[in-house]
């Protein structure tokens, strides 16, 4: 969640993400919450646990330099595609356009 993000911060929400592995996504949700409600242990415990995971896996990259070349490709892989949708999506308003820019 970003700055502005309107996104759902429910704890079920937090628990979708942190089941499909966005354990920064649910923490935040958590951290959320818990600012709205402090006293729920529930979510407290929830947070602890995925802070621990984050930690580990933080971690683990570090000590991981095959997971951090993987990353590394992840990331460019996801730069190129961005790239490429930049290109249709010119291509697409020139088109609509008739090649007026």
């Amino acid at each position: 969640m970003h700055s502005g993000d309107t996104g759902i911060r429910t704890a079920t929400m937090a628990k979708i993400y942190a089941g499909q592995g966005h354990y920064d996504m649910a923490a935040e949700i958590y951290r959320h919450l818990l600012s709205e409600d402090p006293d729920r242990r529930d979510w407290a415990d929830a947070l602890a646990q995925i802070e621990a995971k984050l930690a580990a896996h933080a971690e683990s990259r570090f000590r991981d330099p095959a997971g951090r070349l993987a990353e590394w490709i992840g990331l460019m892989l996801s730069y190129r595609r961005l790239l490429d949708l930049r290109d249709i999506r010119r291509q697409v308003s020139q088109k609509n356009t008739g090649g007026r820019k």
